[in-house]
Order: structure tokens, then C-alpha cells, then sequence
């Protein structure tokens, strides 16, 4: 994990897009070892019969604005900002807060986007956008026309002949320079600065960010003294050098903001920053110092010798209440300047804005002007359900990713309370993607990016709450968590997705396994996003990026083969649970529909579902939970989790 989190690559997929570094889902509980599904009595059910709609367990609560990235449109007296969990581009008036268009949609096809995580505006009022999640940059229209579109690229880093080229790689912050009318990209995965023209063309690149002393930068921007200023987010400071016209760069940097303390929280320290803009006369610079959750304000008038004057806005102690308190940020990501000096906070989990006057010499700090949404989806309801799970009782525990929460439902259905929030602590979660109940009725979480398995209370009390793992490839720890589910022994099967492998932690002695390694052959995996536990020890594995579900033996605490191996027509598949007969559902992710398999992983030809929004319909199914005759899907993009009834199946 690194700074407070930060999603680097928040990028959903979609039919056969599997081109990124991360962020599908797995499976759910499912049947364990020794007993019947999550503690239910056990069915034998006739074959050939379809599943039929339940009901929606809980539809969409998705809060108005998940935004990491804004800027000043001065042709058209607008904030425009980069809604990243809702895949739009949007307008806001900046003396009102309110909304006043915007436009796009999740996809990869020229106008759709990918986790958009910032804007650049032309003098014309043309938008860039810093599509992240498709690894590429787009131009449109003021009123949201596509323009071009440049090339996507692996989900690796640019090829070494790719450098000078328009290749990117999880594009996160762009900037249009003024003074010589061209693009300004920071090609985040590879630490590179690059330039393109009007027209999409690639004019230069930077030297590299270990020349530099810049890894992975967030942002770049062409300010003050004609510096090229860029957001070393990995160094905790803003460096600015001299570059030509041309791209040639002096590579030691003219100006330093921030001491490059790690962790700093005084004066002169930065924490992560993110971006910074400038006071129209170009006096004043501000900094989205995002590890401190603060606006960090910097007087530049002697570039040579930079003083910090203060700051606006401070962090919003966890949980953040909603509406987020006035000039209180959960997490602050950017900053724009007004053409009239007014200074604006974007608050990516405080899901809205903040606008303050400008800052002065003498530096006084100032209360802000106006709040721009602000509010906390409420719960029940999901934002990307990318978990479900089912304990002996029925109680069933959604995962909602992007609200950060877990949330709780009664046997009925009726929605009982939630637990966790945005953040760090013991019980914070960085996009929880799974979870399963434990025998004893406890509850285990995939905490994904905070790389961590989290332990809680059945009731979701946040007393007692404990943490197990870091991240790393070692024996112990894990990266990128994305399914989990427990054995009749309480044993902890973890889907360590981006280690490419199978862990195990059994909680009675601490004990940790791993199963597996990076491939394509046998007791290999790419990408793992799901593993179930069966009677007789069967343990069944969604080989995500090999498109394949195979039923892994072990002894001896290694994998000793695969024994069965189903892949026909099977799309990125991200979840697998274990019926009371023995069969295996699994979530055809790619395909937005569900697969029947026996215990030998074949094809019992009753599956059912394909994209859309109706009750037998799924966007992007990902984990799955059997609970006696039921089937329960996290149907993510349709923010839903669906209940099917299988007793025919």
C-alpha cells in the first residue's frame, strides 16, 4: 500500500476486457469441508430445470460524485470533474455547486470511459481526459463530442521502444500547457512525463523517473517561472525543472515544495501530494497534500527560496460523518484555481467539493465559501457489489467496494446495520472485494488493497476487529486480495490474486501456506479470484486470466496437481461456491452470466444469465454464495446482489 491507498489503477472490466492490474472479483462462502453449504441442510435436487428469480436482496445506493480529479474551465466559467466511480465527466457551477451536465459511460469504445481520473481544458474549452483505466488519454468536445482517442496499452509498463512513443500506462494526471498548446501527461505506471499536440500526436518524453528522482508521478503542469512542476507523490514534495519547448530537460529540479520527509505532518511537509495549482498571478502555489488531508499553501513569489504560509482544510476524523463537516476532507485528491483566485479542494471519499477564497500575503486562513455535494451514499444499497456471503443462519453480508463497506441483511432480507468505512485502521478498508463467514459465525474480509485479511464480530461490532497479513509476495503476505472462503476447521483459503497464487491461514497457530505460482500449466495460476472448499477436502479454483475453473489436490502443504479442469467458453471467471449437492456455480464474469458445473467440472447445461439490468440479467457477476436452495450473485455493475432459487437445478 502506498500514501493512504491510492488506486492507481481503479479500473472495472467489461465483456472480454481483462487488460488491467487488478480490481475484479472472486467468490463467497460456499460449502466447506465436512459440512453442508454455510450450514444448511443438505438438498438433492432433479437436473435440467433453470434457476428462477428470488429477488434483489439490495439495489444501487451510489452517492452523487466519486470524484479524483477537477480543473478550471474559464472558457465556460465551469468546474469539470473527473467523477471516477461513476465513469462520467461532469459540470458544476461554481457559484451555486450545482450540476450542470456532463457526459460518458463505462467502456473502452472511443467516448467511454475507464476510471477517468483527471481533466485538462484547453483555451477553447476542449476537455482531456486522463482515461486511466483504458491506459489512454481522450480528447472531446466542450459539450462532451469524442474527438480521438489515443492507443491503450498492456497492463505491464511501456516496452523500453515504447518510451518516445504515445504509449501509456494507467494515465493519471494531465495538464494542457498554455504556453506551448500541447498536452501534458503524467504516464503514471511507466514515471514518465509525456507531451502530446492538439491532435493526439506524441511529441516528447521525459527522462526517466529514476533519472528525474520521480516514481510514478501523479501529476504534471506547466506553472509558474515557465518550470514544468510535477507531483513526485512516491518523494512526498513538488518538483519543478526547466524544460524546453522541445522536451529537454535539466534534470535536477529549480524549485522544491515539501522537505521529503516521509509521513511528515509540520510545516514544509508533504505527504503524498497529488497536484498542484497556481494563483492567477502565479504567486501562490496550492498543493493537494493528500496524505494530510489539507491544501497545503506555498508562497513562490522568489521561486529560488519558497515559503510555506499555512494551510486550508484539515483531515475529517474517521468515520467521516455525511455530510462531511465544512472544511473537513476525507480524502482530498486535487486542487484548481478559479480565474478569480477562488481555490477548489476535491474530496474523492467525502464524495464532493470545497471552494475557498484565495489566499493572501500575510497568509490568513479562511473558512470555505461554498460545499459542492458532499453526502455519503446511504445504506442499504451498493455501489459495485463485489461480495456476498451467507452464514449457518442465513445471515447474509454484502460487500459494497465502493461505498467501503460491509453490509449486513437478516434471513428475511431485512437490512440490519453496516460495518467499516474508507481508510486505513484495523477496521477501514482500501475496495473490500469478498468476504465469508468462519463456522464460529465470525466474519473474514477481503480488505483488497490495503492487502489484509480483516476479522470481524458476526453483528459487525468494530470491537475485537483484528488484521492478519501485509503486503508483499513472502509467506504471510498478500497482494491484492480478491476471494475468500473458510473450511469446516476455520481455516482461511485466500484468492491472492495478484501473487498468483493460494494461501491459507488457519487462525489456530498462525500457520500460512501458499499453493502455487504464476503460469498457465498445472498447480499455476494468473490471477486467481476465487477458491472453494468442498467435502473431501475438493478444492476448486477461478483461474481468472487463464479462463479456466480446476480443482486443485494438495499434501503435504503444496499443490500436487490439478484433478479436473473445465474452461469452454469461459470469459475471466471471478467466482465459484459449492452447492449442497456438490456442484460448483460459477460467475462467467466476462460473460455476465452464470455456469453449472458438477463436482467433476462438467457442464450440467443449466446455467443462465447475460448482460443487463433484468432479474436473470448480470454486468460483471463476481462472487457467488449458495445458502440451502439459494443462490446468491453479486451482480457488481448492476450495484445489486440478486437471489435465484436452485432447488430445480
Amino acid at each position: 500500500m502506498s500514501g493512504r491507498g491510492d488506486h492507481a489503477a481503479f479500473v472495472r472490466t467489461a465483456g472480454s476486457v481483462f487488460a488491467r492490474t487488478g480490481f475484479l472479483v472472486a467468490t463467497a462462502i460456499v460449502a466447506v469441508a465436512g459440512v453442508t453449504v454455510a450450514g444448511s441442510a443438505a438438498w438433492a435436487a432433479p437436473s435440467g430445470v433453470t434457476p428462477t428469480f428470488l429477488k434483489t436482496l439490495a439495489g444501487a445506493s451510489i452517492a452523487n460524485m466519486y470524484s479524483s480529479g477537477l480543473e478550471w474551465d474559464a472558457a465556460n466559467a465551469r468546474i469539470v470533474v473527473a467523477d471516477t466511480g461513476n465513469d462520467r465527466i461532469e459540470f458544476y457551477n461554481p457559484s451555486t455547486g450545482a450540476r450542470s451536465g456532463g457526459f460518458g459511460s463505462f467502456g473502452s469504445n472511443p467516448g467511454q470511459l475507464n476510471s477517468p481520473r483527471d481533466i485538462a481544458i484547453d483555451g477553447t474549452g476542449n476537455i482531456y481526459v486522463a482515461d486511466a483505466g483504458n491506459n489512454r488519454v481522450q480528447k472531446f468536445t466542450s459539450a462532451g463530442t469524442p474527438v480521438w482517442a489515443s492507443q491503450g496499452t498492456p497492463t505491464s509498463k511501456c516496452k523500453s521502444t515504447q518510451a518516445n512513443s504515445a504509449c501509456l500506462n494507467a494515465a493519471i494526471g494531465v495538464t494542457w500547457d498554455a504556453v506551448n498548446n500541447v498536452l501534458l501527461v503524467a504516464d503514471t505506471g511507466d514515471s514518465l512525463l509525456k507531451a502530446f499536440d492538439a491532435n493526439g500526436n506524441w511529441l516528447w518524453t521525459s527522462p526517466a523517473g529514476s533519472t528525474l528522482g520521480v516514481i510514478n508521478p501523479r501529476d504534471v503542469t506547466r506553472g509558474p517561472g515557465g518550470l514544468i512542476w510535477v507531483s513526485a507523490y512516491e518523494e512526498n514534495q513538488i518538483k519543478a525543472y526547466s524544460v524546453t519547448s522541445a522536451g529537454v530537460w535539466t534534470t535536477r529540479p529549480t524549485v522544491v515544495l515539501g522537505d521529503g520527509l516521509k509521513g511528515g505532518h509540520g510545516v514544509n511537509q508533504l505527504n503524498f501530494p497529488y497536484n498542484v495549482a497556481f494563483s492567477p498571478d502565479g504567486t501562490i502555489a496550492y498543493v493537494a497534500d493528500i496524505g494530510n488531508d489539507r491544501i497545503a499553501v506555498y508562497n513562490i513569489t522568489t521561486l529560488s527560496s519558497p515559503q510555506w504560509l499555512g494551510q486550508y482544510g484539515k483531515r475529517c476524523n474517521e468515520p467521516c460523518p455525511s455530510p462531511v463537516p465544512s472544511g473537513e476532507f476525507a480524502f482530498l485528491r486535487r486542487v484548481a484555481v478559479e480565474s478569480n483566485g477562488d481555490v477548489i479542494g476535491d474530496d474523492f471519499w467525502g464524495n464532493g467539493m470545497f471552494v475557498f477564497p484565495p489566499a493572501s500575503i500575510p497568509f490568513t486562513s479562511h473558512s470555505p465559501l461554498l460545499q459542492i455535494e458532499g453526502s455519503h451514499a446511504p445504506a442499504p444499497g451498493f455501489a459495485q457489489a463485489f461480495g456476498v456471503t451467507v452464514g449457518s443462519d442465513g445471515t447474509t453480508f454484502g460487500i459494497d467496494r465502493l461505498n467501503q463497506r460491509i453490509e449486513r441483511f437478516s434471513s428475511s432480507g431485512t437490512f440490519l446495520n453496516t460495518g467499516g468505512f474508507r481508510g486505513i485502521g484495523t477496521d477501514a478498508f482500501s475496495w473490500p472485494e469478498d468476504a465469508a463467514v468462519a463456522p464460529d459465525g465470525t466474519l473474514w474480509v477481503a480488505d483488497t488493497r490495503n492487502s489484509r485479511l480483516e476479522h470481524w464480530p458476526a453483528n459487525l461490532s468494530t470491537t475485537g476487529v483484528t488484521d492478519v497479513g501485509t503486503k508483499g509476495a513472502g509467506v504471510g503476505q498478500f497482494n491484492y486480495i480478491e476471494g475468500l472462503t473458510v473450511d469446516s476447521t476455520g481455516v482461511v483459503w485466500v484468492a491472492d490474486s495478484n501473487n498468483n497464487r493460494i494461501e491459507s491461514y488457519n487462525p489456530s497457530g498462525g500457520k500460512l501456506t501458499i499453493y502455487g505460482a504464476k503460469g498457465s500449466g498445472t498447480c499455476q495460476f494468473n490471477h486467481p479470484e476465487a477458491v472453494a472448499v468442498g467435502s473431501g477436502g475438493k478444492i476448486y479454483v477461478a483461474d481468472t486470466l487463464n479462463n479456466r475453473i480446476v480443482e486443485m489436490s494438495v499434501s503435504g502443504g503444496a499443490c500436487t496437481g490439478f484433478t479436473a479442469t473445465y474452461s469452454t467458453g469461459l470469459n475471466g471467471p471471478q467466482g465459484a461456491a459449492l452447492a449442497g449437492d456438490g456442484t460448483v456455480w460459477v460467475a462467467d464474469s466476462g460473460n455476465s452470466g452464470i455456469v453449472h458445473l458438477s463436482g467433476a467440472l462438467s457442464n450440467l447445461g443449466d446455467g443462465f444469465g447475460g448482460f443487463g439490468t433484468g432479474n436473470l440479467q448480470f454486468d460483471d457477476p463476481h462472487s457467488l454464495a449458495v445458502f440451502g436452495s439459494t443462490l446468491y450473485v453479486a451482480d457488481t455493475y448492476n450495484n445489486r446482489v440478486q437471489e435465484f432459487n436452485i432447488a430445480g437445478a
